[in-house]
């Protein structure tokens, strides 16, 4: 029994060594970007799904072209960061400009995006791992992750005081 117990106890502490790393690791990203050219976000609405749902992170880079069928973010007219697919290339004034879509949506959208307005093509997407981002930047999201950790780990040292009193017994 105490076995199974131990066994629980480890791996839910590297698993919640993990996510708070991952955590870690998003907040500083967010807020100096070491990480050269790539951008982090929150999918907040369900314009793209199924191929990008809402509550998924998407990591973004900046490419010197984009294409048809690329999914980009950008900022539009009314300065929100928006992420759509890319469904026709138009040329203004000798620079590229993008007809885009959400994938969800029935309509194209009205505003026609700039170059300069692309922040960047997605290039990967953590499924769901936004709602636990959002959660841990609450009060109760951040007690939760330095308590129940904490936790965890007072709860394996007392396990191991309780093998090695039962091992001099």
């Amino acid at each position: 029994m105490l076995k199974a117990i131990k066994f629980f106890l480890v791996a839910f502490q590297f698993v919640s060594l993990g996510v708070i790393f991952v955590l870690a690791f998003y907040f500083l990203h967010g807020r100096f970007n070491f990480v050269y050219d790539y951008q982090n976000f929150v999918v907040q609405s369900g314009s793209m799904e199924p191929a990008i749902m809402t509550g998924d992170v998407i990591i973004i880079q900046e490419q010197e072209e984009y294409l048809v069928n690329d999914v980009i973010t950008f900022i539009d007219n009314d300065d929100r960061i928006v992420t759509h697919r890319i469904i026709k290339i138009a040329d203004e004034e000798g620079l590229p400009s993008y007809h885009t879509k959400g994938d969800a949506n029935r309509a194209e959208d009205r505003d026609l995006v700039f170059y300069e307005n692309v922040l960047g093509k997605v290039v990967f997407v953590l499924p769901r791992f936004g709602f636990l981002v959002t959660f841990s930047k609450t009060t109760n999201g951040l007690i939760a992750m330095i308590l129940i950790p904490s936790l965890i780990l007072f709860s394996d040292q007392l396990l191991k005081i309780i093998n090695a009193r039962e091992q001099d017994n």
